[in-house]
């Protein structure tokens, strides 16, 4: 079994090498279940949000940066969600605090799909 999983994940990763993530739609990016694939899709809701929130002028609808958020956007298990995060902390802790944002902004009566678009 252990052999098989190993023969599998190399079979994906053949099958995607030298694909160019950043240059895929999102709808086939969905498809594709690679890590590379993966961090590009928590890359792209990362980007989204902090673009949404840099156009807005109502605090009503800004959204605070955490793995709910971006899992809501494009799914992904918590646990890479939250690694990634990590990577981009420093960045995503400044666009906290040049809008003030805290967890509780994203406690609305609204979801973050129907006002988010991720491309």
């Amino acid at each position: 079994l252990v052999e098989r999983d190993r023969n599998f994940k190399a079979a994906i990763a053949n099958r995607h090498a030298g694909t160019d993530y950043a240059s895929l739609p999102m709808a086939e990016l969905e498809r594709i279940k690679t890590t590379e694939a993966t961090t590009e899709r928590f890359r792209r809701a990362v980007d989204a949000i902090i673009a949404h929130n840099n156009t807005q002028m109502d605090p009503l609808h800004l959204w605070y940066i955490n793995a709910a958020a971006v899992r809501d956007l494009v799914g992904g298990r918590n646990d890479a969600v939250q690694a990634y995060l990590v990577v981009r902390e420093k960045e995503i802790a400044e666009h906290h605090a040049r809008f003030k944002l805290t967890p509780r902004q994203n406690r609305k009566n609204m979801k973050i799909e129907d006002e988010i678009p991720v491309k």
